[in-house]
């Protein structure tokens, strides 16, 4: 199973923005997906996980020293798959977190859809760190 994505893409750390096509495929067999996202001048970067957002991660870490960042909600500095949307929902949608809150049903996007560059972690550490914070914030 195979689909394509069309995201803005931050080519370098003037903000320059422009938009990329994102493959992402599934294999219903071993339940792996892959993303694959190719730039017009020829590079290509891909990442292999058990779910999407988790190859979103592998995936951002590949251009992230070129200063290259990947604008869609799985990209934002408060997004997060919860196990569950992992395991059931293949990581296909996260929640947009906020500090001392436990996120909702309405809090869920779609991961690869389009976010603002604004909005999005400046690397996947960045993210991490987050969602540690998050995490604390409301044990």
């Amino acid at each position: 199973m195979s689909s394509e994505e069309r995201i803005p893409i931050t080519v370098d750390s003037d903000g320059q923005i422009a938009t990329w096509a994102i493959q992402r495929s599934s294999s219903p067999t071993d339940r792996t997906w892959t993303l694959e996202l190719d730039a017009p001048d020829g590079r290509s970067w891909s990442a292999q996980a058990s779910d999407v957002f988790k190859c979103l991660l592998i995936l951002r870490r590949q251009p992230e020293p070129e200063a290259i960042r990947l604008c869609c909600n799985g990209a934002r500095i408060n997004a997060w798959a919860s196990g569950m949307a992992r395991d059931m929902g293949g990581g296909i949608q996260v929640y947009l977190v906020t500090l001392r809150q436990r996120p909702s049903l309405d809090d869920l996007v779609p991961t690869l859809y389009p976010a603002p560059l604004a909005e999005i972690a400046p690397t996947v550490e960045a993210q991490e760190d987050f969602n540690e914070t998050w995490l604390r914030s409301v044990q």
